[in-house]
């Protein structure tokens, strides 16, 4: 419903709850900000990508999904999950612009594995692909 980076910030200050935070998907975010894709009204790709949207969501986010994302959509109505190192996400720009510029201190990162029909044959590279990502990022 909101898949523009303007719309979702603007939901989010128009909630104006304390306790209401953004669930960021990596997936998702380099769908939405690089590409534009499923975005209904004026089409709303910022320059600076991923790393811009993350700076607009400054101490808004209570969680984060990371998962790959090779530039496709699931059956043409969200964003496919791929495995770890076979999209387009660079998480060594990501990671460090979650904790340093947009101050997430969540104690969970969701590895969402969603829509892959062999999860539990690449849930073991996913976890050696996190093990490295929590290794030099995981002072959340």
């Amino acid at each position: 419903m909101f898949n523009t980076p303007s719309e979702v910030i603007k939901m989010w200050k128009d909630v104006d709850e304390p306790n209401f935070r953004l669930e960021l998907d990596t997936s998702h975010v380099y769908l939405m900000s690089e590409l534009g894709m499923l975005q209904h009204t004026k089409k709303e790709i910022l320059p600076g990508g991923q790393l811009q949207f993350i700076e607009m969501c400054k101490d808004k986010i209570g969680l984060v999904h990371i998962i790959d994302n090779n530039g496709t959509l699931y059956q043409g109505i969200t964003s496919m999950h791929n495995a770890f190192g076979t999209g387009h996400i660079d998480f060594n720009k990501v990671m460090p612009a979650l904790h340093d510029i947009a101050n997430y201190k969540g104690e969970w990162w969701v590895v969402d594995l969603v829509f892959n029909e062999d999860a539990w044959n690449i849930l073991k590279d996913a976890k050696e692909f996190i093990d490295v990502l929590n290794n030099k990022y995981g002072d959340y």
